[in-house]
């Protein structure tokens, strides 16, 4: 399955996770609490599940979101890993 899933919603989705809600995720990633909600919101409709459950001025990921947020780490990590690879090597070359 191919998925076009946005970088900027998926990191919003760990700090969100991370932060333990919207607001701090929001304050992190200097966003607006609304910018943050979007971003959750159009991630878990693209993959068509809860990824977090909202308490009392709280967000928890659901099981599920916890599954993806794992998952989802070691890839963003993959992901930067290689971007800071090439800027390197760009470096070197350039230098």
């Amino acid at each position: 399955m191919e998925t076009n899933i946005n970088l900027r919603d998926a990191r919003a989705f760990c700090a969100v996770v991370d932060k333990g809600s919207i607001s701090a995720a929001a304050i992190h990633l200097n966003e607006t609490k609304g910018s943050i909600s979007r971003r959750i919101s159009r991630l878990e409709q693209q993959l068509g599940s809860a990824l977090i459950q909202r308490v009392g001025g709280r967000a928890q990921a659901t099981e599920t979101g916890l599954t993806y947020r794992q998952r989802l780490a070691t890839a963003l990590e993959m992901l930067d890993d290689a971007a800071s690879e090439l800027t390197q090597q760009q470096s070197q070359l350039s230098g």
